[in-house]
């Protein structure tokens, strides 16, 4: 704004963008470096404030679940923007499991919905392991 002349010079970061479990599942993706990380993670910042509020609180919600069982736990989230994308966060202790569970979900899902693009992630001891789009 400010190389166009805008009288404001600060221009105050989205509050929606502060929330850190957002936050945090965008690093791990951006850092995971897979195929489709970095276009995911722009998906996933076009969401509105309710909707990243929302997955935010999903995400922590199965974090928690998973500590205190050590089992598969998953959230997901939908809009019909774009022609329909879905959303899959996925995490369990075991790479195969995990990997076939997710991609059995996100095709479930994608086809329930009617959903033009749905993009799976899957975590193992903190790291991003798999990033899936159907």
């Amino acid at each position: 704004m400010h190389l166009f002349s805008s009288t404001n010079k600060y221009i105050k970061k989205p509050s929606y963008f502060t929330d850190n479990e957002f936050k945090e599942l965008i690093f791990k993706i951006d850092k995971s470096r897979l195929n489709d990380g970095i276009k995911t993670s722009l998906q996933l910042m076009k969401f509105n404030k309710s909707a990243i509020a929302e997955i935010s609180k999903r995400y922590k919600k199965v974090k928690k679940q998973f500590q205190k069982d050590k089992q598969l736990h998953d959230c997901s989230i939908f809009t019909k923007e774009q022609g329909g994308f879905g959303f899959t966060f996925m995490i369990a202790k075991d790479k195969n499991l995990l990997e076939e569970k997710l991609k059995e979900y996100i095709k479930y899902k994608k086809k329930q919905l009617f959903a033009r693009t749905w993009v799976g992630v899957g975590e193992i001891n903190g790291i991003i392991q798999f990033i899936i789009t159907v």
